[in-house]
Order: structure tokens, then sequence, then C-alpha cells
């Protein structure tokens, strides 16, 4: 009875190894699920500051660019196209920056604006303006400053974040006057970096949003100008500027004789007392001698001896000799 047991054993064994032996990996037994339990939860989005640049990032981003053109065109009538510009430039909202003309009168003149005009208006304002006449040279570029405006504003948050944390850490923690000292030192440090980038900011906001058109108008060289001031008639102008410097020179003294009239009375009681002065003053030096002049004293000429009279007369020496 033992034989036949050991040989039933003996015939299980390789039965019971068999599934160990192929090329399977063993499974592991995990834990079956309760109904009542939940699946696993993906995990929470980020919060904060994360969460707010990942909205930032998924925001479109309004592109800064700088728009600038230059337009040079031939006119025939100067003036006519000065009118013509300033009406453009005011129907769209702009202004006339400089202005500039240069030619003298009778020859041919040319003139440059540099206008100012919204950026939605821009490519509108620079085919107004080659419109003008023959247009020589349009030439147009642009300045894409998004990303120089984008970093200016992070630095701008990042700046005011340290500021204020400088300013809390002056409240709450600073006891030595040194240390007061010195993170008032951070603090107008970091000031002036604000500043500094916020008027940069503000620089390519404005030229961003202000478009710069420089327009050059030169005369046509058909144009036929006024013709230059004759003799006759440079004469006739050089005499009524001369009658009119005459007129003004006589309002002016007619106006410091107004200006003076109520100054009559002491002028006049003033040369009387002076005069009266004067006056008395020579009396007294007459009276002393001062005023007297000097008499040189005569001298005696000697009188030469007459010639002796034959008949024995002499005569007498004549006076006043």
């Amino acid at each position: 009875m033992s034989r036949h047991l050991r040989l039933l054993v003996l015939l299980c064994v390789p039965l019971v190894m068999a599934p160990g032996c192929g090329g399977q990996a063993p499974q592991t037994l995990t834990a079956p699920k309760l109904a009542g339990e939940a699946a696993p939860q993906a995990p929470p989005p980020p919060a904060g500051a994360e969460a707010a640049a990942a909205r930032a990032a998924e925001e479109p981003i309004a592109r800064k660019i700088i728009y600038s053109a230059s337009v040079e065109v031939i006119v025939k009538d100067l003036e006519a196209t000065r009118a013509e510009v300033e009406r453009i430039v005011e129907e769209r909202k702009g202004y006339v920056a400089k202005s500039d003309v240069s030619g003298e009168s009778g020859s041919r003149r040319t003139a440059t604006w540099t206008l100012k005009v919204p950026a939605e208006k821009f490519r509108d304002t620079v085919a107004a303006l080659a419109a003008l006449g023959n247009t020589v040279r349009n030439s147009s570029d642009s300045q894409d400053v998004t990303e120089e405006f984008i970093d200016l504003q992070a630095r701008i948050k990042n700046l005011k974040a340290e500021e204020e944390t400088l300013n809390k850490l002056l409240k709450e923690q600073a006891v030595r006057l040194e240390d007061v000292l010195k993170i008032r030192e951070q603090i107008k440090t970091v000031r002036g970096d604000i500043e500094r980038a916020e008027g940069r900011l503000k620089y390519l906001a404005t030229m961003a949003a202000m478009s710069t058109v420089t327009l050059t108008a030169r005369e046509d060289a058909s144009y036929i100008p006024p013709t230059a001031p004759t003799f006759g008639s440079r004469v006739s102008e050089t005499f009524d500027k001369s009658v009119t410097a005459l007129s003004d020179f006589g309002k002016s003294v007619a106006l410091i004789a107004v200006a003076l009239a109520p100054w009559l009375p002491l002028i006049l009681v003033a040369a009387l007392v002076l005069r009266w002065l004067l006056k008395r003053a020579m009396a007294v030096a007459s009276d002393s001698g001062h005023l007297r002049p000097v008499l040189r004293p005569r001298v005696a000429r000697p009188v030469a001896a007459a010639p002796a009279d034959p008949s024995g007369h002499t005569e007498p020496p004549a006076e006043g000799n």
C-alpha cells in the first residue's frame, strides 16, 4: 500500500511544477475593490502665482509695434500742400510735431513735416500723403517691442514686490539705526529702478500708439513762383517803412510827453530852486572878490628925451606915453 502511495506522489510533482516553467511572469494579486471605494483622483491644479502665470500664458498678447514711414513728393504749390497736410493730420486725430520750410521767395522751396498719427491710421495716412503729388520715395519701417514691453512689465512687478517686502521689513523687524539706514537705501535703489522701468514702458507704449511719418515736399520745376520784387517796388516799400518808422517815433515821443506831464510841476519847481541857488552862489562869490578879474600892474615905460630945439624951447612929453 505504501508502495502505491509513493508512486502517486511522484506522478503529481511534475504536474504541480509545470505552471512555473512557462514564459509568463507571475502575476501579483491585488485586493478586490470595495463597492463604495472611489477611484484615485488627479493632482489638484496649481494655485496662486502659478495659476496666474498659466492663465496669462493662455491669454493672447497684444503686440507692441512701432511704425515709421518716410514720404517724399513733388508738388506744384507748396502753400496749398501745407493746408492739405494739416487737414489730413487733423482728420486722423494726429498732430504736427515739427515743420521746416527752406527756400527764398521767388525760388523753388522745400518743406519737411514730422507727423504723429494713431497706429491704426498709419497706412491710411501714408497713402493720403503720397497722393499729394508725384511720389519720389515711399518707405516704411516697423519695430516689434512686444518682448521688451513684457519684460519691463514683469520687472516692474518683481521690483514692486521687493519694495513691499523691504517696507514690511523696515516696519516690523528693523530696530537698530544701522539696519534702518541700510533698508532705506535698498528701498531707494529699488524705487529708482521702478521709475526707470516705468518710464521706458510708457515711452514704448506711446511710440507704439502714435506712429511717425516724415513728409518732404518739393515744388515742381515747372511751377512759376511769384516774381521777385522790382526796383520800383523796393523803393516804394523802403519809403513806406521809413514813414512807418517816423510815425512810430512820433508816437513814442508823444507817449513820453504824456508820461512826463504829471511830473512837470515838480520839474519846474526844481529848476527854479536850482536857478536861485546858482544866482545866490554867484552873488556871494562876487561879494567876496573871488570873481573879480586879476589886473596886471602897469609898468611905466621910460620916456625918451626930446631933441633939443635950436630955438631953445622944449616940448613937454606927451601924456600917456
